[in-house]
């Protein structure tokens, strides 16, 4: 998702295209689904789950992607072709699922939760303080809860492929290169090659 996404107000009128991700326990998934359908009836719903979400919730009226293991990083780049506009995820007291960074991998333009009361609320700085209060908290911790999101999604989705991308490019640029006259000489050494 787009930074600027966490920005926005929900545009709850232009609901076309909806993303629902499995974050929590896969027994939710039809109630959300459910509630997803009173609220947004004309949208088409994209469900991505894993095997036990995909046996729980219905196949009539939206379409169901199961994310097997080695199979996700396809779907992500099938899924980043789209852009929603909006992405479902499920807040618990427990830890996201697995599924949770690709939900914010994914291109949109707000972002809904649900928690455990199946309460919906929209993810954005503007919600900060009823966004803590789902955790439990008082609602004036909402700026620290702002930050800690939007650190975890920068370290996901930038810091992370930053630092993966420069390793590879800084290998690549040593396997180009060829070894160092050092390396060399250490290597042939090795190999009991004669000093020269």
């Amino acid at each position: 998702m787009n930074p600027v996404a966490f920005l926005r107000h929900v545009d709850w009128g232009n609901v076309r295209d909806v993303a629902l991700v499995q974050t929590g326990p896969a027994h939710r998934l039809p109630q959300v689904l459910a509630r997803l359908r009173a609220e947004f009836p004309s949208a088409s719903i994209q469900a991505v789950v894993e095997e036990d979400g995909a046996a729980v919730l219905p196949t009539d009226g939206i379409a169901v992607a199961v994310a097997r293991p080695g199979r996700r990083l396809d779907l992500l780049r099938e899924l980043r072709r789209r852009r929603f506009d909006l992405v479902v995820i499920q807040f618990d007291d427990q830890p996201m699922a697995e599924l949770g960074r690709l939900a914010f991998l994914l291109r949109a333009r707000s972002m809904l939760a649900f928690n455990q009361n199946l309460d919906h609320f929209p993810v954005n700085v503007h919600r900060a303080a009823t966004i803590s209060q789902h955790f439990g908290g008082d609602g004036r911790g909402g700026s620290a809860l702002v930050f800690l999101l939007v650190r975890r999604f920068l370290s996901a989705t930038v810091v992370s492929p930053a630092t993966t991308a420069w390793l590879a490019a800084k290998a690549a640029w040593r396997r180009a290169r060829g070894p160092r006259p050092r390396a060399a000489v250490l290597a042939a050494r090795r190999r009991g090659a004669p000093r020269g």
